[in-house]
C-alpha cells in the first residue's frame, strides 16, 4: 500500500466535490469555501478545487469554511471524507473492481451492486484493530427483503426498516 498523506484527504475531498465527477455525496462538501466554485447550483464549474482546503505538510491540512457549521466534527466521519490512493484516480474502473481501503480490515471479496466481504488485518497499525474475524456487507434494493433476512437470523443489522414494521 501507500502512506495516507495529507494530498490523500484533500485530492479525494476535491475529487468530491467537483460538479465533473457527479457525486451523489458532493454536497456534504457545501461549507468549504470554493465550493460554489467547483460546484455551482447551475453552469460550468469556474475552479477545479475547493479553495479553502491547503495541504501544510504531509500529515496535516487545513479546511477553511465559508460559514459556521456546528456539525463539522461530526461530518467528518461521512464516507464522503475518507482519504483516496493515488490508484483511484490512475485507473478508476481497475479501483472499482478492486478497491484499496486503509482501515483495520482487508476487502477479501467484492461484486458491485451485490456484496462485500471484509477480513481482519492482522498488520493494521493503527489503535483502532478490529475486534471480530471479519464483516460480509450484502446490497438489498428492497427494505422488505433485508427486513426479512434480518428476522430469519440471516444478518445482524439492517440500517432501513421497513415503514410498516
Amino acid at each position: 500500500g501507500e502512506k495516507v498523506t495529507a494530498k490523500s484527504f484533500v485530492d479525494a475531498w476535491n475529487y468530491g466535490a467537483a460538479l465533473k465527477n457527479n457525486q451523489k455525496n458532493a454536497y456534504f462538501f457545501q461549507y468549504i469555501e470554493g465550493y460554489d466554485k467547483v460546484h455551482p447550483e447551475s453552469g460550468s464549474a469556474s475552479a477545479e478545487s475547493l479553495s479553502g482546503l491547503k495541504v501544510v505538510d504531509d500529515l496535516t491540512f487545513t479546511a477553511k469554511l465559508s460559514q459556521k457549521f456546528s456539525l463539522w466534527p461530526d461530518t467528518l466521519g461521512y464516507s464522503a471524507f475518507v482519504p483516496l490512493p493515488k490508484a483511484f484516480y490512475d485507473d478508476h474502473d481497475a479501483w472499482l473492481s478492486k478497491p484499496v481501503g486503509n482501515g483495520p480490515y482487508t476487502i477479501e471479496s467484492y461484486a458491485k451492486g451485490s456484496s462485500m466481504n471484509l477480513r481482519k488485518w492482522d498488520d493494521y497499525p493503527g489503535d483502532d484493530k478490529a475486534k471480530n474475524g471479519g464483516v460480509d456487507l450484502k446490497v438489498f434494493t428492497d427494505n422488505n427483503t433485508a427486513y426479512t433476512s434480518l428476522t430469519s437470523g440471516n444478518l445482524d443489522l439492517v440500517d432501513d426498516v421497513p415503514a410498516s414494521q
